[in-house]
């Protein structure tokens, strides 16, 4: 392992510097995060809308966030899918791990597919808007100009070819 060389830090990531071939490479360092599939006792997979400012425009995607110090990756998907939807319980699965960029950070994402989940009636946290949506209005939002989360295909994917997303 090389000795890398910290430039910049934020309360989300770092980056730092990484010698390679006599040059520096540089990379974000951040902590690993989970991905959710999360069906609904009615059939509907739940997505969110929010505001992001790195693109400075709204975005439609999955149920995702940071796994927090001392947390599982479990436990940080069921956190991050009642914060962002208000939805708990449900029969979980693990799909995989992966990264986003393997060539520029350091984050492994955990995908999970949560079956049968529904509402705590804890509201969402501030900011985000909460979609339930059937199958055909599925396909449709991975199309819509609103949807950019790549990760979130990965997942319905890895679902699948699991056998446990028959409905996408």
């Amino acid at each position: 392992m090389t000795r890398s060389r910290p430039l910049l830090s934020t309360p989300w990531f770092q980056v730092e510097a990484v010698p390679w071939r006599g040059e520096d490479w540089y990379r974000v360092v951040a902590p690993d995060g989970v991905l959710i599939l999360a069906r609904t006792t009615d059939g509907r997979l739940a997505m969110v809308r929010q505001w992001r400012p790195a693109r400075e425009r709204m975005s439609l995607e999955i149920p995702a966030g940071a796994i927090d110090p001392g947390e599982t990756p479990e436990q940080a998907a069921r956190r991050e899918l009642l914060e962002e939807t208000g939805l708990g319980g449900g029969t979980w699965h693990a799909l995989g791990v992966g990264g986003l960029a393997i060539d520029r950070d350091t984050m492994r994402l955990h995908v999970f597919l949560a079956l049968d989940v529904h509402p705590t009636g804890r509201a969402p946290e501030p900011g985000l808007e909460v979609r339930l949506l059937d199958p055909p209005a599925v396909r449709a939002a991975l199309t819509s100009p609103e949807f950019e989360q790549l990760a979130a295909l990965s997942a319905l994917v890895l679902a699948r070819w699991r056998g446990l997303a028959d409905w996408v």
